[in-house]
């Protein structure tokens, strides 16, 4: 959970603004190389998601998305 925080801090935060949402979410998806493609492009989506998510709200609001989705990985596997 820890992880998201810190990834949403610097993707969505700190890069975000800077690279735009698609080349973000592409960034965020190549840090989770160790996944399969079909993997990678999921994670594709979700970034784009969270990226949308911090334009209409907040990097926190972000923080929050993340770390349930990743609860939710957890519980299911």
């Amino acid at each position: 959970m820890s992880a998201g925080i810190g990834e949403e801090i610097t993707m969505r935060g700190a890069l975000q603004p800077r690279l735009g949402l698609a080349l973000t979410a592409l960034l965020f998806a190549t840090l989770h190389i160790q996944y399969s493609w079909y993997g990678m492009a999921v994670i594709f989506v979700l970034g784009l998601v969270l990226g949308k998510i911090r334009q209409r709200t907040s990097t926190t609001a972000a923080m929050a998305v993340h770390v349930i989705y990743d609860i939710v990985a957890i519980l299911t596997t």
